[in-house]
């Protein structure tokens, strides 16, 4: 297995990565004005929502994200489209016909850019449980070429309700709620299903190409409730932390998955992309 330590991200990075990336003069201005390095710093977006259009280098063509203040998201660009953090490995690059599971979808960053790779004859299921964030993703996944399904569920080990812990303008740390939130913090209660009860209603029993989770956390109570995708998926990544990677890689080997590859300290020491191959 490669292990992979990527250099430490910064905010100025990130930014200029956006900004370099943006196909619109205006956009690039909206931006500026509205202070996009607090707000991948952890500040907030001071006003309005906008469609910026972006490179997909791997598609050769542009995309259009929505963006809006009281969610954020847009920092994940860096890590999908310049990093490609969850396909280092060519053959995890998404095909031409691939289902795709994303779970832990965000504004659907991760989605657009597999969307546009598996085409028409392609299939996108993309999981989102907070209310705010789930309006983004469908409007960022409409007119993507591939068949798409989103879901407005957190997925768990077991069937029932939890409450997320959102806080506005940083959705990408959105997590199920242990303990209690900093001040700034929303609670929104959600909906939870078994990763095997959503895949089985959007695709039926179909074979999964590429499932990607990021769930901030929780990733074992996914992988537990998904017994019957884990005997039917190809490729798994999953972003997890110090506390939580060697549980992840357990159940994933006794699904008779194997490591291929690990991407280390992204975003944070500690916080790795674990690869797993069939």
């Amino acid at each position: 297995m490669r292990h992979e330590l990527v250099p430490r991200w910064s905010a100025p990075a990130i930014y200029l990565s956006i900004l370099r990336n943006l196909l619109r003069p205006g956009d690039a201005g909206w931006l500026l004005g509205h202070r996009l390095v607090e707000q991948v710093g952890g500040g907030r977006w001071r006003g309005g929502s906008r469609r910026l259009r972006l490179r997909h280098p791997r598609a050769r063509r542009s995309i259009e994200v929505l963006v809006d203040r009281q969610v954020g998201g847009l920092g994940s660009y860096y890590e999908i489209f310049d990093e490609e953090v969850y396909c280092r490995r060519a053959d995890f690059v998404p095909q031409r016909g691939w289902l795709v599971v994303d779970i832990g979808a965000n504004i659907g960053i991760f989605s657009m850019f597999c969307g546009h790779l598996v085409g028409e004859a392609g299939r996108i299921v993309a999981v989102e449980p907070v209310p705010e964030t789930h309006r983004v993703l469908l409007a960022n996944l409409d007119g993507l070429p591939a068949e798409v399904h989103c879901v407005e569920v957190a997925c768990g080990a077991e069937r029932g309700r939890a409450q997320v812990v959102f806080h506005p303008g940083r959705s990408t740390t959105a997590s199920i709620a242990t303990g209690d939130a900093d001040g700034a913090a929303e609670r929104r209660d959600v909906e939870v299903r078994t990763l095997d009860q959503v895949t089985d209603d959007a695709v039926g029993g179909a074979d999964i190409d590429l499932l990607k989770i990021d769930v901030e956390g929780t990733e074992v109570g996914v992988l537990e409730g998904g017994v019957g995708v884990l005997a039917r998926v190809s490729r798994v990544v999953v972003e997890a932390d110090a506390a939580t990677s060697a549980a992840v890689s357990e159940v994933l080997l006794r699904a008779g998955l194997h490591p291929v590859h690990r991407v280390s300290d992204v975003w944070t020491a500690g916080n790795d992309v674990l690869y797993f191959r069939r």
